[in-house]
């Protein structure tokens, strides 16, 4: 989850173990809520190879990372979370760990600020 602000709009990424990318727009559009976006210059590179974790890594343009770009010397927020199905992992529901403590999805207010120089 990346925003210029701790409030709408704010984009929402998501990557799956194959290097799918999923871009939603929340607000940006006529403040329309999940609005699925390919316009992304996001790369991502997916290892699933060992049997006990997935590690991706992401490329994210600074002009595609929040609306209107994010620029040097400017600010930023983001929460990092992963998801894991209920069938994948095991569980009986679907689990949620986030970057920022005691956190969830869609959260804005908790949304961490990043600097850049």
């Amino acid at each position: 989850f990346l925003a210029a602000t701790r409030s709408m709009p704010y984009r929402q990424f998501a990557v799956g173990p194959t290097g799918r990318i999923q871009l939603l727009l929340n607000g940006e559009v006529n403040w329309r809520m999940f609005m699925p976006s390919d316009e992304h210059g996001i790369r991502a590179v997916a290892d699933t190879s060992a049997p006990d974790k997935w590690v991706t890594r992401l490329a994210i343009p600074f002009p595609d990372l929040i609306p209107g770009g994010a620029k040097p010397g400017g600010t930023f927020y983001l929460n990092v979370i992963r998801v894991t199905s209920a069938a994948v992992g095991g569980v009986s529901r679907p689990t949620v760990d986030a970057w920022i403590s005691n956190s969830t999805v869609h959260e804005l207010d908790r949304l961490a600020e990043v600097g850049l120089e």
